[in-house]
Protein backbone atom coordinates (compact mmCIF):
# COMPACT_ATOMS: atom_id res chain seq x y z
CA UNK A 1 0.00 0.00 0.00
CA UNK A 2 1.22 3.78 -0.79
CA UNK A 3 -0.48 6.60 0.96
CA UNK A 4 -0.30 10.25 -0.26
CA UNK A 5 -1.06 13.76 0.77
CA UNK A 6 -2.16 12.86 4.59
CA UNK A 7 -1.60 14.93 7.52
CA UNK A 8 -0.02 13.75 10.75
CA UNK A 9 1.67 14.79 14.10
CA UNK A 10 5.46 14.91 14.80
CA UNK A 11 7.23 14.39 17.67
CA UNK A 12 6.58 18.06 19.06
CA UNK A 13 2.94 18.10 17.93
CA UNK A 14 2.66 19.90 14.80
CA UNK A 15 0.77 19.30 11.77
CA UNK A 16 2.81 17.83 8.69
CA UNK A 17 1.03 17.79 5.73
CA UNK A 18 1.24 15.82 2.41
CA UNK A 19 2.47 12.96 4.47
CA UNK A 20 3.71 9.61 1.55
CA UNK A 21 4.13 6.48 3.42
CA UNK A 22 5.09 3.08 1.93
CA UNK A 23 3.55 -0.35 3.49
CA UNK A 24 4.85 -3.74 2.56
CA UNK A 25 4.02 -7.12 4.19
CA UNK A 26 2.79 -10.56 4.95
CA UNK A 27 0.80 -12.45 7.39
CA UNK A 28 0.09 -15.67 7.84
CA UNK A 29 -2.46 -17.56 9.25
CA UNK A 30 -2.25 -21.68 10.75
CA UNK A 31 -4.17 -24.09 12.70
CA UNK A 32 -3.00 -27.50 13.01
CA UNK A 33 -4.93 -30.23 15.14
CA UNK A 34 -2.95 -32.42 16.93
CA UNK A 35 -3.92 -35.72 18.16
CA UNK A 36 -7.43 -35.93 19.15
CA UNK A 37 -7.83 -33.18 21.72
CA UNK A 38 -5.24 -30.87 21.31
CA UNK A 39 -4.24 -28.42 18.68
CA UNK A 40 -2.24 -25.43 17.91
CA UNK A 41 -2.64 -22.20 16.29
CA UNK A 42 -0.38 -19.17 15.19
CA UNK A 43 -0.81 -15.48 13.53
CA UNK A 44 2.19 -13.89 11.94
CA UNK A 45 2.77 -10.69 10.71
CA UNK A 46 5.88 -9.28 9.09
CA UNK A 47 5.71 -5.64 7.48
CA UNK A 48 7.67 -2.83 6.37
CA UNK A 49 6.28 0.78 6.94
CA UNK A 50 8.49 3.61 5.91
CA UNK A 51 8.33 7.45 5.07
CA UNK A 52 8.81 8.37 1.50
CA UNK A 53 8.84 12.40 2.00
CA UNK A 54 11.44 14.72 3.66
CA UNK A 55 10.45 16.87 5.73
CA UNK A 56 12.75 19.36 6.71
CA UNK A 57 11.16 21.05 9.91
CA UNK A 58 10.54 17.49 11.71
CA UNK A 59 13.44 15.80 10.68
CA UNK A 60 12.03 12.94 9.05
CA UNK A 61 13.91 11.43 6.29
CA UNK A 62 12.53 9.35 3.27
CA UNK A 63 13.15 5.58 4.28
CA UNK A 64 12.54 5.88 7.81
CA UNK A 65 10.66 3.75 9.52
CA UNK A 66 7.27 4.94 10.15
CA UNK A 67 6.72 5.50 13.88
CA UNK A 68 4.47 3.15 15.94
CA UNK A 69 4.61 0.52 13.66
CA UNK A 70 6.27 -3.13 14.60
CA UNK A 71 7.78 -5.10 11.51
CA UNK A 72 6.59 -7.88 13.87
CA UNK A 73 3.25 -8.98 15.36
CA UNK A 74 2.61 -12.76 16.28
CA UNK A 75 0.18 -14.75 18.93
CA UNK A 76 0.53 -18.37 19.15
CA UNK A 77 -2.39 -20.38 20.81
CA UNK A 78 -1.76 -23.78 22.51
CA UNK A 79 -5.25 -25.71 22.95
CA UNK A 80 -6.63 -28.83 24.88
CA UNK A 81 -10.41 -29.95 24.53
CA UNK A 82 -10.44 -32.40 27.85
CA UNK A 83 -12.95 -35.35 28.18
CA UNK A 84 -16.32 -33.34 29.38
CA UNK A 85 -16.22 -30.72 26.71
CA UNK A 86 -14.13 -27.90 28.74
CA UNK A 87 -11.65 -26.45 26.50
CA UNK A 88 -8.28 -25.10 27.77
CA UNK A 89 -6.24 -22.28 26.11
CA UNK A 90 -2.59 -20.71 26.35
CA UNK A 91 -1.91 -18.02 24.23
CA UNK A 92 1.49 -16.14 23.53
CA UNK A 93 1.35 -12.42 22.16
CA UNK A 94 4.14 -10.76 20.18
CA UNK A 95 5.28 -7.67 19.54
CA UNK A 96 8.17 -6.75 17.75
CA UNK A 97 10.36 -3.45 18.42
CA UNK A 98 8.97 -0.23 16.74
CA UNK A 99 10.07 2.95 16.78
CA UNK A 100 8.73 5.64 18.68
CA UNK A 101 9.01 9.04 16.87
CA UNK A 102 8.89 9.74 13.24
CA UNK A 103 13.18 10.35 13.39
CA UNK A 104 13.50 6.92 14.38
CA UNK A 105 15.42 8.18 17.51
CA UNK A 106 13.41 6.19 20.14
CA UNK A 107 12.04 2.81 20.45
CA UNK A 108 10.20 0.26 22.10
CA UNK A 109 11.57 -2.75 22.37
CA UNK A 110 8.25 -4.53 22.26
CA UNK A 111 7.07 -7.21 24.33
CA UNK A 112 5.69 -11.07 25.16
CA UNK A 113 2.24 -11.67 27.31
CA UNK A 114 0.84 -14.86 28.36
CA UNK A 115 -2.69 -15.51 28.74
CA UNK A 116 -4.78 -18.55 29.71
CA UNK A 117 -8.47 -19.55 29.58
CA UNK A 118 -10.62 -22.27 30.15
CA UNK A 119 -14.04 -22.84 29.53
CA UNK A 120 -15.77 -26.12 31.32
CA UNK A 121 -19.93 -27.10 30.88
CA UNK A 122 -21.10 -28.14 34.13
CA UNK A 123 -25.00 -28.45 32.55
CA UNK A 124 -26.12 -28.68 29.23
CA UNK A 125 -27.02 -24.74 29.47
CA UNK A 126 -24.69 -24.24 32.23
CA UNK A 127 -20.46 -23.21 30.89
CA UNK A 128 -17.92 -21.37 33.35
CA UNK A 129 -15.02 -20.01 31.77
CA UNK A 130 -12.14 -18.42 33.17
CA UNK A 131 -9.26 -16.18 31.86
CA UNK A 132 -5.72 -15.07 33.10
CA UNK A 133 -4.96 -12.20 31.34
CA UNK A 134 -0.52 -11.33 31.18
CA UNK A 135 -0.13 -14.50 33.33
CA UNK A 136 3.59 -13.45 33.94
CA UNK A 137 2.85 -9.63 34.97
CA UNK A 138 4.86 -8.55 32.35
CA UNK A 139 5.05 -4.93 32.57
CA UNK A 140 4.37 -3.81 28.85
CA UNK A 141 2.72 -0.93 26.38
CA UNK A 142 -0.42 -1.42 24.60
CA UNK A 143 1.08 1.52 23.11
CA UNK A 144 4.47 3.70 23.14
CA UNK A 145 5.27 6.54 21.52
CA UNK A 146 8.06 9.93 22.34
CA UNK A 147 6.15 13.24 21.94
CA UNK A 148 6.89 16.14 23.68
CA UNK A 149 10.49 15.31 24.79
CA UNK A 150 9.81 12.25 26.10
CA UNK A 151 8.31 9.14 26.33
CA UNK A 152 4.53 7.87 26.66
CA UNK A 153 3.69 4.65 28.09
CA UNK A 154 0.18 3.35 27.99
CA UNK A 155 0.39 0.50 29.87
CA UNK A 156 -1.04 -3.15 29.32
CA UNK A 157 -3.21 -4.67 32.34
CA UNK A 158 -0.72 -6.00 35.37
CA UNK A 159 -2.06 -9.70 35.51
CA UNK A 160 -5.72 -9.70 36.32
CA UNK A 161 -7.99 -13.04 36.24
CA UNK A 162 -11.81 -13.16 35.02
CA UNK A 163 -14.43 -15.55 35.13
CA UNK A 164 -18.34 -15.77 34.69
CA UNK A 165 -20.88 -17.97 33.97
CA UNK A 166 -23.29 -18.41 30.70
CA UNK A 167 -26.55 -19.74 30.92
CA UNK A 168 -28.62 -20.38 27.98
CA UNK A 169 -32.47 -20.69 28.17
Amino acid sequence: MSKQNFFFRDTDGLNVTNGKTDHRGVEIGLFIPLLDRFDIATNYTHARHEYRNFVNASGILAGNKVDTAPKNIANTRFGWNFNSGGRAEMEWQHMGTYYVDPNNVNDYKGHDVLHLRVTMPIHKKVTLYGRIDNLSDEAYATRADFAFGSYRFFGGEERSFHGGMTISF
